[in-house]
């Protein structure tokens, strides 16, 4: 599809298309159906005459597992010189990598992209501007020019949706210069046709549309019936007009669950639980019922005999008797025994949340039911990464999202750093230009560590044994455990701080009084001096 992108009415009809392409896949029906058993909200639709229905939601606990799983793979952006030239180059690169990551929050980031990933199939991180600040998209708000291109450098065009203020789109459109402000509307539905006055908290339908051309990144924004902020080619140039530096990738990168064939898109664990969970629960309605139906006394009374009957479930409560005998009451009243259930429905319920839990590589064994006070942080490791051998995939998937971010922000910091980078190296400090920083012989790296507490438990367990066989110091004990140990690393370094202090004004004082002591005696050799010849002078 060809789109005008001086046109609102043609980017418009681009966004249409894609809502069609999400409409064949199912994707808002499948996404929403998703997040909503994750959530549990699992009897939606269901006429239950204002009963609260039960549920047992498998849904959540295996997709926190699995998603925590992935994301505790500590992720480190490094970038390796092929040539020694480039050494200084790379090290300041990395420094401002571990800075843009700390100060993006990207940990938090990431963790989110993952398990949004994990429930819907796949979710997008979006850089927006020079500070490439990072945004999580979801799958519904993406929309893709061929959806069979997993590539997304390789679109032609991409469309992002956003929901924002109308007031604040207005004043984005006059500090740009558009003149058509007032065709900024909201978004109108039933309610909004019968107001008479503008909702301030009404919002519209955004979109954020990039393209390439001619190897330059293009992006612009839109409404409905306005481009609000026109197309802008992401490129400087200097006052002859000779280009300086361009961006050349698109800032999105994309996390993927389970890659679909010949898709953009993938699978997450939700889609194939969802049957199994609603068993579940219908099982766990009926078992329910038949408790309530069946497994309690139930009172059988003549009518005609028995005055207030409303008292018979009544603690303590008197039963009249009309027109009989009271010894034969027993014969206006008696009970149902309770009748036993067949345990068939409730071996089914065990084995439909045990056999969907296994299969989804989240059951008893596959989390480690281990003791940690009986076992060695070792003997730990060695159970979770068996149980995360299925999940290599994601972390595979994670470490490639983390590597398209490292090379996302190598292309930002060359379109933005118009005046170069500054390097310092021992030849003294130069300037590397965007061309020469997007052209550097290196390569990205991505450093995996793990971070859960087992394997920080492992590391203390290592060092304690090192620290008595003597193999270490105390020094170098406290120095060596990891950030974030349930030893008290801060408290134990400033004890050792503490000493070293003292044991620096102890040597500071001997110091001082070996001064004091070698004045006291040339002080004496002074006077001894002074006294001798005072005796020999004559009389």
């Amino acid at each position: 599809m060809t789109i005008d992108y001086n046109d609102p009415v043609s980017i418009w009809r681009a966004y249409q298309k894609g809502l069609d392409q999400h409409n064949k896949q199912s994707l808002e029906e499948n996404t929403e159906m998703a997040y909503r058993f994750y959530e549990g909200d699992q009897w939606r639709g269901l006429e239950s005459g204002g009963e609260k229905l039960p549920c047992f939601n498998i849904i959540r606990p295996t997709v926190n597992y699995r998603s925590s799983m992935v994301s505790m793979n500590q992720m480190g952006i490094v970038y390796n010189p092929i040539e020694e030239d480039v050494e200084p180059i790379c090290a300041e690169l990395n420094d401002m990598a571990a800075s843009q990551w700390e100060r993006g929050k990207m940990d938090k980031v990431s963790w989110d992209a993952i398990k949004a990933a994990c429930i819907a199939g796949d979710s997008y991180i979006y850089f927006e501007g020079s500070g490439a600040k990072a945004n999580i998209i979801d799958t519904l708000d993406i929309f893709f020019a061929d959806e069979q291109n997993p590539d997304i450098q390789g679109q032609k065009y991409i469309i992002i949706r956003e929901r924002r203020f109308v007031d604040e789109v207005k004043k984005d459109a006059d500090e740009n210069g558009v003149k058509d402000i007032d065709m900024i509307l909201a978004d109108q539905d039933e309610r909004q046709e019968k107001r008479t006055e503008v909702d301030p908290n009404a919002k519209c339908t955004c979109l954020v549309v990039f393209y390439k051309k001619d190897g330059v990144v293009h992006f612009l924004r839109s409404t409905r019936n306005v481009i609000y902020q026109p197309d802008t080619a992401i490129l400087a140039q200097d006052e002859e007009g000779t280009e300086i530096s361009k961006l050349t990738l698109y800032p999105i990168v994309s996390m993927i669950w389970i890659r679909k064939k010949d898709s953009t898109r993938g699978v997450g664990e939700c889609k194939s639980m969802i049957p199994n969970q609603i068993e579940i629960n219908r099982n766990l309605v009926r078992r329910i019922a038949a408790v309530k139906m069946t497994s309690f006394g139930k009172a059988v009374y003549s009518e005609q005999y028995i005055q207030n009957a409303e008292d018979l479930d009544k603690a303590g409560a008197a039963i009249v008797v009309r027109d009989g005998a009271a010894g034969s009451v027993k014969d206006y009243i008696t009970y149902l025994n309770p009748i036993s259930m067949s345990p068939d429905a409730h071996q089914l319920a065990d084995e439909l949340v045990t056999r969907t839990r296994d299969l989804a590589g989240a059951g008893d064994a596959a989390v480690g039911d281990v003791d940690p006070t009986k076992a060695s942080g070792a003997a730990i490791i060695a159970v979770r990464d068996q149980a995360a051998v299925p999940l290599n995939e994601q972390t595979a998937a994670y470490q490639q999202m983390v590597e398209d971010i490292a090379l996302v922000w190598l292309d930002i910091w060359a379109a933005y750093s118009t005046g170069g980078i500054q390097i310092e190296a021992q030849q003294g400090t130069y300037t590397v230009t965007p061309e020469q920083l997007r052209e550097l012989p290196m390569m990205v790296k991505v450093d995996v560590t793990p971070v859960d507490p087992y394997s920080k438990f492992a590391v203390e367990q290592a060092l304690e044994h090192a620290l008595e066989g003597k193999f270490i110091s105390f020094d170098e004990y406290v120095e060596a455990l990891p950030e974030g140990s349930a030893a008290p690393k801060s408290k134990l370094q400033a004890i050792l701080d503490a000493r070293e202090q003292e044991a620096t004004a102890e040597e500071t004082l001997q110091q001082a009084m070996g001064l004091i002591q070698q004045l006291q005696a040339e002080n004496q050799i002074l006077k001894g001096g002074v006294m001798g010849g005072v005796s020999q002078m004559p009389s």
